[in-house]
């Protein structure tokens, strides 16, 4: 068990940690202007895609990280992980868009960031400490 949920924490951060690098490198050069990779409604039209991404690669690390632990049932870690992810994002953006406007504009960076790293890291370890061997009738 302790293998299992130290396994989702790690695939958690490394995917969030590569979430976050990803999302930074769209938006570092941006000035505004129309049609740019990570600025107004194209950064919209990219978010989507690198989300998917990122948890394509936590399914595959989470298979190769239970592989290697012989644990068993990694199906169910990376459907309810993805699941929890994705909701505890939606959770977020709800808290940026309407939680955080007395906030420094400096803070709310800094909130975003620990958090995009935080929640993957939690939704896996969660999801692999939730999922139980399987019983032997």
């Amino acid at each position: 068990m302790l293998m299992r949920t130290a396994v989702g924490a790690v695939v958690g951060t490394v995917v969030g940690g590569g979430f976050l690098l990803t999302l930074s490198v769209f938006t570092r050069w941006c000035n505004g202007g129309p049609f740019r990779t990570g600025c107004g409604g194209g950064f919209s039209l990219t978010f989507g895609p690198i989300f998917s991404f990122w948890l394509v690669v936590a399914g595959v690390l989470i298979y190769a990280g239970f592989r290697v632990t012989r644990a068993e049932r990694w199906w169910w870690v990376i459907g309810i992980g993805g699941g929890l992810w994705f909701v505890l994002f939606l959770a977020l953006i709800y808290v940026r868009m309407f939680h955080v406007d007395n906030m420094v504009q400096a803070d709310v960076h800094d909130f975003m960031a620990t958090a995009y790293v935080i929640l993957p890291c939690a939704a896996f370890a969660v999801a692999a400490l939730c999922t139980g061997r399987r019983r032997a009738c």
